[in-house]
């Protein structure tokens, strides 16, 4: 069963994040989320090569999500979470202060938990650093992203039928993944002046 989720939940993932509107994500394996970090353009590439190691020491790592859209906290090409199922679980209680997404208690929505670390970072990618968290797979195929003890938002899997709009994919993105993306009017432009607290 947690190997089904594993592989359900790689691919193109799309999501709201607060005053930074729509944004993709895309969930891979550890081995390919640190190939692609290692190629990511922006920078240099020692820097690139750094943060690839970087994910690549983190233990009990089985996917890793990478933001494909960004915003000025984490931007695109960087990781923004990292899922480990050694202590997946069946149950899920929140602990959200605000922004809350989780289904009410009791209800029959969760399908497996993951423990995970998130990425929080202020405005520029300042200050990066690995939150807890939670990634929860949903009985409708929806992801819950969870700062654990902070807020949670939902993520929608992007099947092939999205319109192609090639000109917002980062060239590390793998090919099969590149025609699965929503119209460039559907993803909101942020707002260059956001908050300078962390955000995901």
């Amino acid at each position: 069963v947690l190997q089904d989720a594993l592989d359900y939940m790689t691919g193109l993932w799309v999501g709201e994040y607060g005053s930074h509107g729509m944004e993709l994500l895309y969930l891979s394996s550890k081995r390919r989320a640190v190939a692609h970090i290692a190629k990511e353009s922006t920078g240099t590439a020692a820097s690139g090569l750094t943060r690839a190691r970087k994910v690549e020491a983190m233990s009990s790592v089985d996917l890793v999500g990478i933001k494909v859209t960004g915003d000025p906290n984490v931007p695109s090409g960087q990781a923004t979470f990292c899922v480990s199922a050694q202590n997946a679980s069946f149950h899920y209680e929140c602990r959200c202060r605000y922004n809350c997404a989780c289904p009410p208690a009791g209800s029959d929505e969760i399908l497996v938990s993951f423990d995970s670390r998130i990425r929080t970072a202020q405005h520029g990618y300042i200050h990066p650093e690995w939150n807890e968290g939670n990634v929860v797979l949903l009985r409708d195929g929806k992801i819950l992203f969870v700062w654990r003890h902070v807020h949670s938002r939902r993520l929608v899997r992007v099947w092939e039928e999205g319109a192609a709009a090639h000109d917002i994919i980062p060239s590390w993105l793998p090919l099969e993944e590149r025609g699965r993306v929503l119209p460039r009017q559907a993803l909101h432009t942020y707002d260059a002046d956001a908050t300078t607290s962390p955000a995901i």
